[in-house]
């Protein structure tokens, strides 16, 4: 199937030109880029499309959408704070701070807003009931999750994976609210990508077995002549488990002092 979204950066930044971005605008795209590639060097998404490659992609549903340009670059930064390696530094203050200082803070808002979204089948219709009651930025992080889901979508990924249990557009009723919701923050024109992406999924054939992955997990590869000491990977391991908890430690802290 084809589509009309950028899966390289020159891509990007040419259709963010062509459709009326200025130059400053492309420029802060373009440092969302470069964070996003040194943050998740060498990752990839379950069925091996690079990590950087979909944060392009979803990006660039926004461009196509007209969204603002730090929409757009929030876009290419959403899944910095799940899956980017900030290495050992502590603590999510101090990330959060080496985002904003390459982005703006908008955009870090945005951005740590979706980290925060609760995605499931009811969240999504507790969304659509409490639109309205929403700020400016959860609605713009919601329009980053449904850019995003749209762009797992291109090129038929979802049949690539053997278990994409997690992806909302495979359920009739999860995937019709997320259409509806699009709709519903005023971007028709996304519900409807949704909607074929629906319809596409049920009507195309799965590829060969023996290129399916059986994981919906990210994964990263490593060239051997950078790999990390037995004491580095063992303290990352450590760091990796007990991080989920300090970030909830520190997010209400965050929230608290009334930075979130």
């Amino acid at each position: 199937m084809t589509h009309p979204y950028a899966q390289t950066n020159l891509q990007l930044f040419n259709q963010m030109l062509a459709g009326g971005y200025s130059v400053d605008d492309v420029e802060l795209v373009k440092r969302g880029h470069d964070l996003s590639l040194r943050l998740l060097s060498g990752q990839y998404r379950a069925h091996g499309k690079p990590f950087i490659t979909h944060l392009i992609g979803t990006a660039s549903v926004l461009a196509a959408m007209q969204a603002p340009a730090p929409v757009v670059a929030a876009g290419m930064l959403h899944a910095v704070y799940k899956h980017g390696d900030f290495g050992m530094e502590f603590p999510r203050s101090r990330r959060r701070a080496r985002v904003r200082r390459s982005s703006s803070r908008e955009i870090e808002e945005i951005v740590v807003r979706h980290d925060l979204l609760d995605w499931t089948g009811p969240t999504i219709l507790r969304l659509r009931r409490e639109l309205d009651m929403l700020g400016p930025r959860d609605k713009d992080a919601m329009l980053v999750r449904l850019a995003n889901e749209l762009e797992d979508s291109l090129d038929g990924g979802l049949h690539y994976c053997v278990t994409p249990s997690a992806h909302q557009l495979l359920t009739a009723s999860e995937g019709a609210a997320v259409v509806e919701l699009a709709r519903e923050l005023g971007h028709v024109q996304l519900g409807d990508a949704l909607a074929r992406a629906m319809h596409e999924y049920r009507a195309d054939h799965p590829p060969p077995g023996v290129l399916q992955v059986p994981t919906t997990e990210a994964f990263i590869v490593v060239s051997p002549s950078y790999g990390l000491r037995p004491e580095v990977r063992l303290g990352r391991w450590i760091f990796a488990r007990i991080r989920p908890l300090l970030d909830r430690v520190f997010l209400l802290i965050d929230s608290q002092r009334g930075e979130l």
